[in-house]
Parts: structure tokens; sequence; C-alpha cells
């Protein structure tokens, strides 16, 4: 993941993405910048720097864990919802330090 970072961040600045949906707890931590659990975050918003990072549980663990197909389901909802109605306000980074 560190070998990795510099060129996940450049690929980010070119790209200029207005949501980055990263899968899973690593992606989830590296975009974050923050190590906290995917099932504590998922299906939010967070403000970090010009891009909103929504993360998901990776699809993959859905069929890892059965219990998770209802939860990976609700991401793509909610994220569907996210484009839909335009990008809402996320999670502040005062916000972001309680979790």
């Amino acid at each position: 993941m560190e070998a990795c970072k510099p060129y996940v961040f450049r690929q980010i600045e070119i790209i200029k993405p207005r949501v980055i949906c990263p899968l899973g707890n690593f992606a989830t931590q590296l975009l974050l910048e923050k190590k906290v659990g995917i099932t504590k975050v998922r299906g939010q918003s967070f403000q970090v720097r010009d891009y909103l990072v929504f993360p998901m549980l990776h699809p993959a663990a859905a069929l890892h864990r059965e219990t998770f197909q209802a939860s990976v389901r609700e991401d793509f909802q909610k994220l569907r919802a996210l484009l839909d109605q335009g990008i809402p306000p996320a999670v502040s980074k005062e916000q972001m330090r309680l979790l």
C-alpha cells in the first residue's frame, strides 16, 4: 500500500474526481488518512481535500460473508442516491475525528 500511495494520489490530482468510492478497509484508510474500520464509515460521505470519499464494503466481502450481501447492496443504493441528488454535504474533518 505504501509503495502505491504516491501513484494513487498523483492520479487523483490529475483526474480531479468529485467523489471517490474506496472499496474495503485498506483503500478507505488510505483515502481518509485514518485507521478506521469500514463497517463504521461505510455509506457515509467525507470531505477530503477537494473530493468526497464515500467508503463502501468491498463486493468480494459478500462472497466470503453472506451476511454482508444486504450491506453491499445498500452501499450501492446509497451511492446511487448520492449521485442522483447531486453531491450533498459530507462529514467534516471535525466530525470525522469523533469516529
